[in-house]
């Protein structure tokens, strides 16, 4: 017992270090001093509200009275009918603390599932912990903290990714089946555009880790399963989370039926070009910055929410130090080419790729905002970042030189970066 907790302790310690650097950061909306602005403001937290209210009754939220002389909440994207969402929204109470208690802990889950995949690959605590925060804090959470169904389906990846791996680690049934039932509850009360795209993210996920391997199979944390179990595993994992989101999404597409535009399917150039990514905002990957600068601007057509890409210094850093530390990584290879597919499908407007896949892929008919895509390109520069602190904690044959090269020139640029957006923020306050 002492020896597994003494094991465990250095990321028990992360976790504290997380929620105390969190809280810190967030701490204005702790005290009431803050809130959320926009959509939450003025459509998801009254709606969270509503739901804590009727839950706190005992009953839950079918038919909304009080708007459109009858509206079926129960069918849209705020967790009328969610457990996750009910559990908190009982716990926390109907009120604008209550809120800001649910809005943490969404995001604090995806900082804790970040560390438990982290673990599983073997790095080191502090590791997991720079990665975590950086992602907590990217482009991606800070510019949606506004539309919290899209946080909703977000925060589960790293979960559902870690047990995935478990999965096919240990050839467990049982972490597939959790992967599943985590995925399901992504869905309820989530984006359904991101459960979908979230959806084909896990489906190419198991044969890039079954046959794109670093290491002798099972010997870091990589899957040792076979290629038949892991399509049982898979299987599996779809199987659990379609019994847990498929009535949500019947209520979706049945009770929205001539109530939303939603339920149907969107005409090509609405879907293809709202809310596409501006190919300047790339600029924004080197300081969070730039996306607080007038749009108009920068980026006419992409939303504030939409355009940044910043994923902390230190995770870019890592993400680039892990292709240059193994350069033969077919799996570091293919997270690149699904970072850059992302930003592809992002850029819609200047490339082709998302009218492809609105054409080829029919479900994706039914969601715009195709600066969304992004978030793909962050999470995936996340996950190069852990491999690459792997090779630089364990101190790999080809990461001795480039280590000390790393250090040598990243701590000057970090410094120099931080320098100028200072003296930028300080021209233009």
């Amino acid at each position: 017992m002492l020896d597994r907790l003494k094991r465990r302790f250095p990321f028990i310690a992360a976790t504290g270090a997380l929620i105390i650097v969190f809280a810190w950061a967030m701490r204005k909306f702790l005290v009431g001093e803050a809130f959320p602005i926009w959509d939450v403001d003025g459509l998801c937290g009254p709606y969270y509200m509503l739901i804590a209210d009727v839950a706190r009754h005992g009953k839950l939220l079918w038919w909304n009275p009080w708007a459109n002389g009858g509206q079926p909440d129960f069918m849209d994207q705020y967790g009328a009918h969610s457990p996750v969402v009910l559990v908190m929204a009982w716990l926390f109470g109907p009120s604008v603390r209550g809120f800001i208690a649910y809005w943490f802990t969404l995001w604090l889950l995806f900082g804790l599932g970040i560390l438990a995949l982290a673990k599983q690959w073997r790095l080191p605590a502090w590791g997991g912990f720079v990665v975590a925060l950086g992602l907590m804090f990217s482009g991606f959470f800070v510019g949606h903290a506004e539309h919290t169904p899209v946080i909703f389906s977000w925060v589960w990846m790293p979960m559902v990714l870690w047990r995935l791996e478990v999965a096919l680690a240990r050839t467990s049934w049982a972490a597939a089946a959790q992967a599943g039932v985590l995925f399901g509850l992504s869905a309820l009360g989530g984006y359904p555009a991101v459960v979908f795209t979230n959806g084909i993210f896990l489906l190419l996920w198991i044969p890039v880790r079954i046959y794109f391997r670093e290491e002798p199979a099972g010997t870091d944390g990589s899957p040792a399963v076979a290629s038949t179990k892991a399509i049982r595993i898979g299987l599996l994992m779809f199987a659990v989370a379609a019994l847990i989101a498929l009535p949500g999404f019947y209520n979706f597409f049945h009770e929205g039926r001539g109530f939303t535009s939603r339920a149907g399917a969107l005409d090509r150039e609405i879907a293809v070009m709202s809310n596409a990514l501006h190919p300047r905002a790339l600029l924004t990957f080197a300081s969070p910055y730039l996306a607080t600068l007038p749009p108009k601007n920068l980026w006419e057509y992409t939303d504030i929410s939409s355009c940044s890409l910043y994923t902390g210094g230190l995770v870019f850093i890592f993400a680039v130090f892990s292709i240059l530390v193994r350069p033969r990584s077919r799996l570091r290879w293919a997270l690149l080419a699904g970072a850059l597919f992302a930003i592809a499908a992002s850029l819609a407007r200047d490339l082709p790729l998302r009218g492809w896949l609105y054409d080829w892929v029919p479900p994706t008919r039914y969601f715009r905002h195709a600066a969304f895509f992004r978030g793909y390109t962050i999470f995936l520069l996340g996950l190069l970042a852990l491999l690459g602190i792997r090779d630089f904690a364990t101190g790999v044959p080809q990461a001795n030189g480039k280590r000390r090269l790393m250090v040598a020139t990243a701590l000057p640029l970090v410094l120099a970066g931080a320098a100028y957006w200072a003296v930028l923020a300080r021209a233009h306050p």
